[in-house]
């Protein structure tokens, strides 16, 4: 029995990583003004023009159609009749890509004998950490079963949180409510938004000015974990890499960190948070 864990390209994981772990990624699509470019175009690991050009320019987000993942999931069970495949995808609260992997797996494997998906609840690193903790079992040599077990146990706890000093893409593809949007440009206060146990993108409070905003953001992480303090931290910023540090040095005071990653959020993640002023934690236990 081979194992190959899939995930898309919202999972924010470095190139370096999917080759290390043979992890396969189904891309979303970016669409700039009416032209479809898929993730792959950009490399995970270079996303500095990207963000350059979001500063410039309004996209949207395309889920993958279901038969992208029929290609993707065909071409490793054919390969022998023995492989299986456990796939994790990005929230279904911010896109319909579980929804298109569950249709693909009904249509080429209609009982459930050899593929799993599994709905992250998470974006980001968020749901990065849980398919990496995925393909470390597969190197260990858990079934299908033990995977999905360990992941489904898991994944209320992967957490996102981040402040924004523009809420307005998020609010352009109903994310958040606009009347959040028009608080944040009358007052100076600084939102925090969270993706917590499985829920859609929500406002979970204000901090009163951007360098508070770091410390927010760890003690309000650490409220959820309680007495969970080993985690794997990714630290997202989107054009400023001096506050991830700093975004490092306040959850470091919360948690032990036993991995930790400093990126930018993927790029189908940016279209919907902007291009500019994000800084924020995806946090999984250890």
């Amino acid at each position: 029995m081979a194992i190959k864990i899939f995930t898309d390209s919202a999972s924010g994981i470095s190139l370096r990583t999917l080759k290390e772990f043979n992890i396969e990624v189904v891309e979303l699509t970016i669409i700039w003004e009416g032209t479809l470019e898929q993730e792959i175009d950009c490399p995970a690991d270079d996303l500095s023009i990207f963000y350059e050009r979001l500063g410039r320019e309004v996209a949207t987000t395309s889920h993958p159609e279901p038969a992208r993942f029929v290609s993707a999931f065909k071409s490793w069970l054919d390969a022998d009749p023995i492989n299986e495949i456990v796939c994790i995808t990005i929230s279904k609260e911010f896109s319909r890509t579980y929804f298109s992997a569950i249709n693909a797996a009904e249509e080429i494997d209609p009982l459930g004998e050899r593929i799993t998906i599994i709905d992250s609840g998470s974006v980001a690193m968020g749901e990065g950490w849980q398919v990496i903790a995925a393909a470390k079992c597969v190197i260990a040599g858990n079934s299908r079963a033990e995977i999905t077990k360990l992941v489904n146990s898991n994944r209320s706890q992967a957490i996102v949180l981040f402040k924004s000093t523009d809420l307005t893409a998020l609010a352009r593809g109903g994310r958040i409510p606009d009347v959040i949007v028009a608080l944040q440009r009358k007052t100076s206060l600084v939102p925090i938004v969270g993706m917590t146990e499985g829920k859609r993108p929500h406002l979970v409070g204000f901090s009163l000015s951007n360098g508070q905003s770091f410390t927010k953001i760890a003690n309000k992480a650490s409220s959820y974990y309680g007495e969970q303090k080993r985690i794997r931290a990714g630290i997202i910023f989107t054009d400023r890499q001096n506050e991830a540090e700093r975004m490092l040095t306040a959850i470091s005071k919360k948690f032990t960190i036993v991995e930790s990653v400093i990126q930018q959020p993927p790029r189908v993640v940016g279209v919907h948070t902007g291009p500019s002023g994000v800084t924020g934690i995806c946090i999984f236990p250890a």
